[in-house]
């Protein structure tokens, strides 16, 4: 805690010698909020508008604890993560095993090809990387071009674990675009979507669990916004944005991923060919939403403290 307490008056000493009012005012530069006050009335205003909820949310989770250990009762900070878990169990039950034969990793990748098709008018084009142009085997290479614009991009998909590798969802550019002045042509984006799915097997394909499919088109999302960007500078192109901008078309893709009209149209089980029934999709997005409000709570205090 000194450590900490520590570091935290050197950033505010930092952002003091370099002319802002707090770390807050700095760090927040640049963003779409631009600056604490604007934080703060935003995250007043979401908990005003749960505080209803949030307190049921924590009414549940008491009384789930309250079965659990009589003895202590008491609602700790620490405990909302295994109490959300118990109670989601308890109400849902979701298991993950069950939804995976119908996401196959193929199916995704043409569920988000269709998904782009409709949305931009973009298609997914699998190419044959040369000697020497990806750093693994099972590195594959898709072409993004637009149905009019032509070619927009590369992307390596780095999909499957392996040793050594780190474990980490992510998406990252090795090229971004740019407008060069000598050639009077744009630059066109290379980037990186990188997982630790499972490898195939001789008797199934990749299987995904919805939250492997929900990080699939998130980071997707990260990539798409590299290839439709089109900036005069590479250093503002694509995700080199205000981070709070960045993380918004990965958001709304993970929408995407829960919603019943998309899914229908790709997740079918890699056996039998039967689509993912509706009902399934619904448990899967109604378990999310147990103890939402108190989780949301929870963060607001977390951003509030930071910011004060």
């Amino acid at each position: 805690m000194e450590c900490l307490e520590e570091l935290l008056k050197c950033r505010y000493k930092l952002a003091k010698l370099v002319g802002y009012d707090s770390y807050g005012h700095r760090a927040l530069k640049g963003t779409m909020a631009k600056n604490p006050e604007t934080v703060m009335s935003f995250l007043q205003l979401l908990t005003e508008k749960l505080s209803q909820r949030t307190a049921k949310d924590f009414q549940m989770m008491r009384d789930m604890k309250k079965k659990l250990n009589p003895r202590n009762a008491e609602l700790m900070p620490w405990d909302h993560p295994f109490l959300s878990g118990v109670l989601r169990a308890e109400r849902y039950n979701i298991e993950p095993s069950l939804y995976s034969p119908y996401l196959s990793l193929g199916a995704c990748m043409e569920g988000l090809n269709n998904l782009f098709s409709q949305l931009y008018g973009v298609s997914l084009m699998s190419e044959h990387p040369g000697a020497g142009e990806t750093w693994s085997d099972d590195v594959r290479k898709l072409a993004v071009v637009h149905e009019t614009e032509g070619l927009l991009g590369y992307i390596y998909c780095d999909f499957f674990h392996r040793r050594d590798k780190p474990h980490q969802d992510c998406h990252f550019t090795i090229r971004g675009g740019r407008w060069c002045q000598e050639t009077d042509q744009y630059q066109l984006p290379v980037v990186v979507l990188m997982l630790s799915l499972p490898h195939p097997t001789k008797s199934a394909p990749t299987l995904l669990t919805p939250g492997m499919m929900e990080n699939l088109f998130h980071e997707m999302g990260h990539a798409m916004h590299s290839m439709l960007g089109r900036t005069r500078y590479q250093h503002v192109t694509g995700t080199r944005c205000a981070t709070d901008f960045a993380e918004v078309p990965s958001i709304l893709m993970e929408y995407f991923a829960t919603d019943y009209r998309v899914i229908s149209q790709f997740a079918r089980h890699y056996e039998t060919g039967q689509p993912l029934p509706e009902s399934m999709v619904a448990r899967l997005c109604e378990s999310k939403k147990v103890c939402g409000a108190a989780d949301t709570q929870l963060q607001v205090k977390s951003f509030s403290s930071l910011l004060s």
